[in-house]
């Protein structure tokens, strides 16, 4: 079939046909192009509720993480996913198998809802947490070092995201001052004496103090212990758990636990400090009187602990520190 479109003039009929047409209908399919391209390329790619729901700010990151010649080192917040389905990954999954490039880049990673790394003895290092602003996971005596640091702008990266941190001068305060506010025994069975701070574990890991914020409580009340870890070699190449322990007024029975490292100790470097918080329940009922706390560290997979050094001899698997007073 062959349509006519006609303009009818006085003395003459010009009639233009299915060329004049197909003009009219490209310059439209252009048109409605180039709008459908604006918008869904440019408009909507830069809308925030679409950059959110996408997470470009991911993306942002890792080319945050590449670009330029910044060499300080990269720490950063990876949640780990209880009852991992197959779909869903964690934050140091999605960036050393699919967003970063570089191979030379040592990410350190921790769990920041129990944990900190600070990177080279609390040197200059960026602290990233991918997900929510640093304020709203961290525990108090974690929270709290990080007054020290400075917020980092990245473009399209909402803030408090990224920070730049340098605690090397208060760290270095913090662990000298724990030789006298934190006092460290050997257990029974390696002569309850007096242990000099900082402790050496095996697998190149060292012991440097404690701090507890109440050491006065009641029954079910949470005791919270904060500790402190140098990683003085190679981190092994296995995972390692920390344990808390409760003891009985025997000190042979453990009455409460934890059971927790909230930090990739296999992505860690020579020289890192990682902080450990860590919440034992009083149990309910509990008598009245003094108990003390006892940590260490054990590999998961074996269930074996890691031996403590004194001058180079094995000494232990763990350390008693203060005790607690649970009182009625």
């Amino acid at each position: 079939y062959q349509v006519i479109l006609e303009w009818r003039w006085p003395g003459r009929e010009p009639q233009i046909g299915m060329t004049g047409i197909g003009l009219v209908a490209a310059v439209l399919v252009a048109g409605h192009a180039g709008w459908t391209y604006q918008d869904y390329f440019i408009n909507w790619a830069s809308r925030q509720d679409a950059q959110a729901e996408y997470r470009t700010d991911l993306a942002n990151l890792a080319r945050y993480i590449e670009a330029g010649d910044d060499s300080s080192p990269v720490v950063m917040c990876s949640i780990p996913i209880a009852d991992l389905s197959p779909i869903e990954i964690t934050h140091q999954q999605l960036y050393d198998d699919y967003l970063l490039h570089r191979r030379d880049l040592r990410i350190r990673y921790f769990d920041c809802t129990q944990s900190l790394v600070l990177a080279n003895g609390g040197g200059e290092q960026r602290l990233i947490f991918p997900t929510q602003p640093y304020y709203e996971r961290l525990p108090g005596p974690l929270l709290a070092w990080l007054r020290y640091a400075e917020p980092e702008e990245v473009p399209g990266v909402m803030p408090d995201h990224v920070l730049r941190l340098d605690v090397s001068q208060p760290l270095a305060d913090q662990v000298g001052a724990f030789i006298t506010t934190a006092p460290t025994a050997w257990p029974p069975e390696a002569g309850a004496r007096l242990a000099s701070l900082p402790v050496n574990f095996e697998a190149n890991t060292a012991f440097l103090g404690y701090d507890v914020r109440d050491d006065v409580i009641r029954s079910t009340d949470w005791v919270e212990l904060t500790t402190y870890w140098r990683m003085d070699g190679p981190p092994p190449n296995q995972d390692v758990t920390l344990f808390a322990h409760m003891l009985g007024t025997a000190q042979t029975i453990v009455l409460a636990q934890t059971d927790s490292l909230g930090v990739d100790i296999r992505s860690l470097q020579p020289r890192d400090v990682f902080i450990q918080y860590s919440l034992i329940q009083t149990p309910g009922g509990v008598s009245p009187g003094l108990y003390a706390l006892s940590v260490g560290m054990y590999f998961p997979d074996s269930g074996l602990r890691l031996s403590a050094f004194e001058d180079g001899e094995d000494q232990a698997d763990r350390l008693f520190l203060q005790r607690i007073e649970v009182r009625r």
